[in-house]
């Protein structure tokens, strides 16, 4: 089994570190190609974890200084999930949308944070990031097997497929998010454009 350097053209892709590499083996079982282990970790007790999940999913343990160290980016790294790239499609529950951000630092940011407000619909909007980029994936800190993404080209044709929805575009006036009727099913968008269109309210 031949794991190379991430690169964009891979077919697969890795989350970095135990906790992360739990959170894949949890939430996207199917997904999980392998999962490679620093020989130092296997006293470690997430590793018992790791090996339970993985036995009884058939997932394959590689334990190999050599091949870890050509992946890995950092030498306190001991563990990387290894998982095939996959489609996922948002839901009707709350959207988070970004529109026209493109730094992967504070996307992964975001998906991390809005795990903990119990968002998992992101709506990337003309957003020019590799999403499967390793270090995307480990700023989410597990966060991103949790969370379902969906790309629009445009803003017209994600508001053609949710023409009655409430959309509130945050951070341009510094309101506040009380605001907001918390019974509906939302989207909040972020962005530092200013968008002018009568269906999308400034809060």
């Amino acid at each position: 089994m031949v794991f190379e350097k991430y690169n964009e053209s891979l077919n697969y892709s890795y989350v970095f570190g135990a906790f992360g590499t739990l959170e894949l083996l949890q939430n996207k079982t199917s997904m999980c190609k392998a999962v490679l282990i620093d020989p130092s970790f296997v006293k470690n007790e997430a590793f018992n974890k790791i090996k339970e999940i993985c036995n009884k999913n058939n997932i394959p343990i590689v334990i190999d200084l050599k091949t870890i160290d050509k992946i890995r980016d950092k030498g306190n790294i001991f563990v990387i999930g290894v998982f095939e790239k996959y489609e996922s499609k948002i839901t009707n529950d709350n959207h988070l949308i970004l529109y026209k951000i493109n730094d992967n630092g504070l996307i992964g940011t975001i998906i991390r944070s809005m795990n903990g407000f119990e968002y998992h619909n992101l709506v990337l909007i003309d957003c020019n990031v590799d999403m499967f980029d390793e270090h995307l994936v480990r700023s989410t800190m597990g966060s991103f097997f949790n969370c379902n993404i969906q790309r629009y080209d445009n803003l017209q044709s994600y508001l053609k497929d949710y023409p009655n929805r409430p959309i509130y575009q945050i951070g341009l006036q510094g309101n506040e998010l009380s605001t907001i009727n918390k019974k509906d099913n939302i989207s909040l968008l972020f962005t530092s454009k200013e968008i002018v269109d009568s269906r999308i309210s400034n809060i």
